[in-house]
């Protein structure tokens, strides 16, 4: 499958950043955290009415006295490492590859949850989904920090609804999802097989692209 790596090599050094995000983006944290909820404790009951927006952390939507449990197991070794993928893999694939092919260096930019071999499973998780179509790059080169915005780019494309980005180098893409849909003030890329999402990432980089391509 390794036939994709040649869109990363011939990028000049200078290409403009699209950061992503992995949790909610690439990989569905809130998903599988939800079906061990369930798993575990069949009896416990959402909070009511749901809310509206839905929350951006699966805890919120259960009483405060469940947080501590729920994130435990979230932090459990092999959680991160065995998180499914948000879409299937060739979507996501194709996505990338349009990207890389206007001329954009895609690089994973995700914050880590606070056991020690986070960044490990992370990476670990990468490897194994992308290394196949675009080389070990991808988990090589992820850069694993808590405040993303010290670190430059053009754009960061990450589900949160609300960063502030304002001491950035980077402006903030939505990639859609119900948690950030009332959000109408920023870009949004509606998933990995958006026909818009490249000229979306390119007015929000402020690049202007190729005739073919506009």
């Amino acid at each position: 499958m390794l036939h994709l790596e040649h869109l990363y090599k011939r990028l000049p050094d200078d290409a403009p950043i699209v950061l992503c995000d992995q949790d909610g983006v690439l990989v569905d944290f809130d998903g599988a955290l939800q079906s061990q909820i369930e798993a575990r404790y069949p009896d416990w009951r959402p909070i009511e009415p749901t809310p509206d927006p839905p929350p951006f952390y699966t805890n919120d939507l259960y009483p405060d006295k469940h947080t501590a449990l729920i994130w435990e197991i979230a932090n459990e070794r092999g959680f991160i490492r065995n998180l499914p993928l948000m879409q299937p893999i060739e979507d996501i694939v194709g996505g990338w590859s349009d990207i890389m092919r206007a001329g954009f260096r895609i690089q994973v930019c995700t914050s880590p949850l606070i056991t020690p071999f986070c960044a490990e499973e992370k990476r670990a998780s990468l490897d194994e989904h992308f290394a196949p179509w675009f080389g070990s790059w991808v988990a090589e080169t992820a850069i694993i920090i808590r405040d993303k915005t010290s670190v430059e780019g053009a754009v960061l494309l990450d589900d949160k609804p609300t960063i502030d980005d304002s001491s950035a180098a980077w402006n903030h893409v939505l990639f859609d999802r119900a948690c950030n849909r009332h959000i109408a003030d920023k870009p949004r890329v509606r998933g990995w097989t958006d026909p818009n999402k490249v000229k979306t990432i390119a007015q929000a980089a402020g690049v202007e692209l190729p005739r073919h391509l506009r």
